[in-house]
């Protein structure tokens, strides 16, 4: 390679702010029909009871929500047809990215191994990147979560601002908030309901600093009994609680998943301030602080 040769990146998120601008999009939610009507794709839902060699219980727990098909006619994408309104959309404009995005235009989602191939799995990722610059985009995002104590209050109400689902929502919370906090995945552990869960996950924001491992049991927490009776819990967790060395404390927010068999739990040290919100933009004065203050 020459000294001077230029190494042009692929950027999916620069091409994801080129088509808000192009579609007209000025502040959330996106308009996703208004972006996919700008590029001219159609859209058709599935059923997986409808596709060879599955049936209608492979609809209940579907392998993709959708996928983006080529023609003679055009691009198609293909919604699975009983996907919620949120992850539909993240769904929708992850196909956008496949068809928008020059460098994705010899994918092929129906070639077998999908998955396996390093490269497919690698524009897979560019795909989410880019839908969650479509959905979310940092410039708004980041100023707006300036508007809430660290917390699930904030995430879900980011999540309404902004159409998106609550994963989605915490995932891009957790990376651009400057605070340090994180979100686990606890699992119960077979047979003890109500005093002992596994951490199946953990997801952190870029300072937070401690390694929690997955596997790590957080014991004697009656958490199940305590986010039904008031569907969050805020309390503290001592750092043994959480498998690490120390004397620190952390606050622990923990709300149920939708099966209330596991739980995802937000975590920040305990010294992190949470009484007030850094700002109150516009769009957040209907709530004032006495709402907010019943999350903190």
């Amino acid at each position: 390679m020459h000294a001077h040769a230029k190494v042009v990146l692929h950027d999916p998120v620069a091409h994801a702010r080129d088509l808000l601008r192009a579609v007209g999009i000025t502040g959330p939610p996106t308009d996703v029909m208004a972006v996919i009507d700008h590029l001219g794709i159609r859209m058709k839902g599935f059923a997986y009871r409808d596709v060879p060699g599955h049936t209608a219980s492979d609809d209940a727990k579907p392998l993709s929500r959708g996928w983006l098909r080529r023609d003679d006619n055009g691009t198609v994408i293909m919604i699975h047809r009983w996907t919620p309104s949120k992850p539909a959309r993240f769904t929708l404009m992850h196909e956008v990215a496949h068809a928008f995005l020059p460098w994705h235009a010899e994918l092929d989602a129906l070639k077998d191994n999908y998955f396996d191939d390093p490269k497919t799995r690698y524009l897979e990722t560019e795909a989410n990147a880019f839908a969650a610059e479509m959905l979310m985009p940092e410039e708004w995002f980041a100023r707006d979560l300036q508007a809430f104590a660290p917390g699930w209050y904030a995430i879900r109400r980011l999540s309404r601002r902004y159409d998106t689902s609550l994963e989605a929502t915490w995932i891009r919370y957790l990376q651009f908030t400057p605070d340090p906090c994180a979100v686990l995945r606890c699992t119960a552990v077979k047979g003890k309901w109500v005093s002992e869960f596994r951490v199946a996950s953990v997801n952190k924001s870029h300072s937070f600093r401690w390694h929690i491992s997955p596997e790590v049991h957080i014991k004697k927490f009656d958490f199940i009994r305590a986010v039904r009776e008031r569907g969050v819990i805020h309390t503290p967790l001592k750092a043994h609680q959480l498998g690490l060395s120390g004397n620190e404390i952390f606050d622990c927010q923990a709300i149920s998943r939708p099966n209330w068999g596991d739980l995802l739990v937000f975590l920040a040290p305990r010294s992190l301030p949470t009484s007030l919100p850094k700002y109150f933009p516009g769009w957040l004065k209907e709530d004032g602080l006495v709402h907010i203050s019943r999350f903190l």
